[in-house]
């Protein structure tokens, strides 16, 4: 602190005069007190708000961010089911292709598939119809007594 009077440089705070004049520094001495707590409450008012600011503004990315690691999850879960169903179409198309030369004269409106191991009706069905529960519909076409299927067994599969 500085003495007004006799302008004297660094006044230690803790003294109430000033040693070279006398001088009574209270008043000074509060007035910088009051000025210390008026910057603390400016700042604190100013920081605040900004900090408050600040931590909603990282909620939101956050929770933005969670949104595209989700939707970045879901692409990739749609992905792979079209990547499945194209497999399961592609095997159609190979089936298709295998038995063009089993019969010229196919039946329109009918496809020929020869069973592969691990093959079902409920498996078929969903592949050519999108559906496992329309099952009964190669079933009842192939007049099958039993939902057994032997590998190299040739089904007729009726197009909807």
């Amino acid at each position: 602190m500085d003495c007004p009077i006799c302008k004297k440089v660094g006044i230690d705070l803790s003294q109430k005069k000033c040693p070279q004049c006398g001088s009574d520094l209270s008043a000074l001495y509060n007035i910088n007190l009051f000025k210390s707590k008026i910057t603390q409450r400016y700042y604190s008012k100013i920081l605040l708000p900004i900090f408050i600011l600040a931590t909603f503004l990282l909620i939101i990315l956050s929770i933005q961010y969670v949104g595209i690691v989700k939707t970045n999850k879901l692409l990739q879960d749609q992905i792979v089911n079209l990547k499945d169903s194209v497999d399961k179409k592609m095997v159609i198309m190979d089936s298709i292709k295998i038995h063009s030369d089993l019969e010229s004269s196919n039946i329109a409106g009918e496809i020929k598939y020869i069973v592969k191991k691990n093959d079902s009706l409920w498996k078929l069905s969903k592949i050519f119809y999108d559906d496992g529960s329309k099952y009964y519909k190669i079933n009842d076409y192939n007049n099958l007594s039993s939902n057994l299927l032997i590998v190299g067994q040739i089904l007729k599969i009726p197009l909807e």
